[in-house]
């Protein structure tokens, strides 16, 4: 190896180093390197190499250091290359520019050949969500290491330290990274992907209108992939569905393990509809509505029911009339007072019990409609008519 009598001079680290020592370019007095590389091949040493941006602008020499060895050697500005002694696992290497005065013009240097953590180790606490213990193996040349996660440094160690514990991961997948550094010059990171336990997530519920009267219904949960591995929030064993709209709620149990459920009977046209899923054991339910967005608004169906009857037994007689008074003056409940309006004035009183009473026993004449069979009345007025079962 050549060594120069040019005078030796201090060495400022004026860049960072980039993925496995090659440095990223940095201009100082109008000189530029282009980049540095330092790799060991075992046998002879460091073998360096570098480039500049403009050839043509060659420093008169350049001087190279090794951190753990006491030779300078001092190379003429128009090489590109250089082997030196050294330990790859241990050394920080360092090549100045200089001009013909001796002046340095910039300097670049490469830690550890650009050699980065080690058989790094990442364990996850299952009993404890958010907790992750690292391992790795370690350089003796690192001056500090910084640990991140999801790309946000949460703490920097010192360069000797093997070990940390992380305890407040975020819930998911966490990407998590090590980072060394030798004085200013910044190593490759090494990562490795944690699962921090489960996020809050709700199973997806889609309702699909295959036609007027048919609805497709799929669901699911997310899903996520870490370190390798997969991860759900829900087992979907067995589901209950139930469909509710204007004409009441209906429940359907679909095949265990079934993703997919198709029903009928719909009339998307006129009536919104609400679908919602419920995993077994569990009270949470996840919806979606089919059918109109502005739809009719629905009125009850009128309720058919026989007038002068209103014990509702499908016959017409004296209890009809017992039950008329019991109403009038004993707070008796008729489900279907309309039963009881038997001349159809929109009232119930004693008129109606002597109307009825005529029709039994002095053939007067008969109630008004709906009297010979069950109908609805066509007479708008205040009075009720929750059910009449004999008409049903």
């Amino acid at each position: 190896m050549n060594i120069f009598s040019y005078p030796r001079f201090g060495v400022m680290v004026l860049s960072f180093v980039g993925l496995f020592g090659v440095l990223s370019p940095d201009i100082v007095n109008g000189q530029e390197f282009a980049s540095l590389e330092c790799q060991a091949d075992g046998t002879t040493g460091i073998n360096l190499s570098w480039s500049l941006v403009n050839p043509a602008d060659q420093p008169a020499f350049f001087e190279i250091t090794n951190s753990n060895q006491p030779q300078t050697a001092v190379v003429p500005g128009n090489v590109t290359s250089w082997t030196i002694p050294g330990d790859c696992t241990q050394d920080v290497i360092c090549i100045i520019a200089a001009d013909a005065a001796g002046n340095p013009i910039q300097t670049l240097c490469c830690g550890s050949c650009g050699e980065t953590v080690q058989d790094l180790g990442c364990i996850a606490s299952p009993g404890s969500p958010g907790l992750v213990s690292l391992q790795w193996s370690n350089s003796d040349a690192y001056t500090g290491i910084t640990i991140s996660v999801n790309g946000t440094d949460v703490v920097s160690l010192m360069g000797n330290m093997t070990s940390y514990q992380i305890t407040d991961l975020n819930l998911g997948c966490n990407t998590v990274c090590v980072t060394p550094q030798i004085g200013a010059t910044i190593l490759a990171s090494v990562c490795c992907e944690v699962w921090g336990g489960f996020p809050p997530c709700e199973p997806t519920i889609s309702c699909t209108e295959s036609s007027n009267s048919t609805v497709d219904i799929t669901w699911g949960t997310p899903a996520w992939t870490c370190n390798g591995s997969s991860y759900g929030c829900i087992n979907f064993q067995q589901v209950i569905i139930t469909v509710s709209s204007f004409f009441g709620e209906f429940t359907y149990l679909p095949a265990e393990f079934s993703s997919s459920f198709s029903l009928g009977g719909f009339d998307l046209d006129s009536y919104a509809y609400t679908i919602c899923l419920q995993v077994v054991g569990s009270a949470d339910e996840y919806c979606c509505t089919v059918g109109c967005i502005l739809c009719p608004v629905p009125t009850n169906p009128p309720v058919e029911y026989r007038r002068g009857d209103p014990t509702d037994d499908g016959t017409v007689d004296l209890g009809d009339v017992i039950k008329t008074l019991g109403y009038l003056f004993q707070n008796a409940s008729v489900e279907c007072i309309r039963s009881a309006d038997v001349n159809d004035d929109g009232g119930v009183d004693v008129s109606d019990v002597i109307n009825l009473l005529s029709y039994l026993f002095l053939d007067g004449p008969e109630p008004a409609p709906p009297f010979s069979e069950c109908g609805v009345d066509e007479t708008e007025d205040e009075l009720d008519c929750e059910q009449s079962t004999s008409c049903i």
